[in-house]
């Protein structure tokens, strides 16, 4: 009795030994193409090698799961990371059907993930955090969750594709972080969908159009305006952070018929929205700008004036008014009409 519970000790002992010191696996070859079945990974250390072709996808068995993709070939099919990590050493491709049924972290070492081309919108409802990753978008997406951006991370789109925020989805910039978002239509912004945590944080719209469908506020970190923004919709966009945005040289910053401008920063300072030089434009078009008591002030750059403009200012003392400096240069288009209410001083 006592031999056979030793043997069973010991048998026990053998199989932890065994099973500590099996190796994650390696999918794939560096030497040979192979279309991989779908890969069902678990603890650390995973790869995913350079000709594996991970037609069939692959999925994470927990949060703790990590992998290494290396491969050089578009996934496809299912992937399904739950709430594990994934480190990208290539360019991380999805080939159309694909499905995200859970997200995880996204270590991008600067890669590319980007979501292949459909005829239809992509659904994209599972939450992922980026890290250092620059997530392309070549089909037309709706998100239904959330994106949180952390280190240094772009958003484009393809052509110019268009990505819809649903409801309860955002996108997030993390403290010390910048998100880069290029050359894509953002649809459905309101309230605090697209944000930084943050006022270290900062965000890069170049050449972006902000289609708005409810009242939008800004209320932590900066925002740099590059070539092209156009805010649209008959929304507001408040500004109440307490860190400066700029419009940058050889820009413009677009507000469309029938949206506010609201200068509201939390902090008492005028000069929180700034442009770099005279080829920096704020281009009001059939809209409303509107500066609280805090009195915004337009130092340099261009003021462009387009069709009926309302100009409010809610100054109690020609201290706290609108002020246009003399080292702004105010065009106002022909046919266009300016109404001006409360104190705007000229100097």
């Amino acid at each position: 009795m006592i031999f056979i519970t030793r043997y069973i000790c010991c048998l026990f002992m053998v199989l932890s030994i065994m099973i500590g010191g099996v190796k994650a696996p390696n999918i794939g070859s560096n030497a040979n193409v192979s279309l991989q079945p779908t890969a069902n990974l678990a603890g650390g250390g995973n790869n995913i090698l350079g000709f594996g072709v991970m037609l069939n996808g692959f999925n994470f068995a927990s949060s703790t799961t990590t992998c290494t993709f290396a491969g050089f070939f578009p996934v496809s099919s299912t992937v399904s990371l739950n709430g594990g990590t994934l480190s990208l050493a290539e360019d991380f491709i999805c080939f159309q059907p694909v499905a995200f049924p859970t997200g995880g972290t996204i270590l991008g070492n600067q890669s590319l993930f980007a979501i292949g081309e459909t005829t239809t919108d992509f659904a994209l409802t599972a939450t992922f955090n980026f890290d250092s990753t620059m997530l392309r978008f070549d089909t037309n997406t709706r998100l239904y969750s959330t994106l949180q951006f952390a280190q240094g991370c772009k958003i484009c789109g393809k052509h110019g594709k268009v990505l819809t925020l649903n409801n309860g989805s955002a996108l997030v910039v993390r403290p010390n972080s910048q998100l880069i978002i290029e050359d894509i239509t953002i649809r459905n912004v309101g309230r605090t969908n697209l944000r930084c945590l943050m006022d270290n944080g900062s965000i890069v719209l170049r050449n972006v159009i902000l289609e708005s469908s409810a009242n939008y506020t800004f209320s932590r970190g900066s925002i740099l305006f590059d070539q092209d923004v156009i805010f649209t919709g008959t929304t507001t966009f408040a500004y109440t952070t307490g860190v400066g945005s700029t419009i940058n040289s050889l820009s413009t910053l677009m507000f469309d018929h029938d949206t506010t401008l609201s200068y509201a920063p939390r902090r008492a300072n005028g000069s929180l929205l700034s442009m770099t030089d005279q080829t920096s434009c704020l281009y009001l078009s059939g809209c409303t700008l509107f500066s609280t008591y805090t009195g915004l002030q337009l130092q340099t750059g261009t003021l462009l004036l387009d069709d009926q403009v309302t100009v409010t200012s809610t100054s109690r003392n020609s201290g706290e008014a609108l002020l246009l400096n003399s080292s702004l240069t105010t065009k106002v288009m022909g046919g266009a009409s300016v109404y001006m209410y409360g104190r705007i001083k000229y100097q």
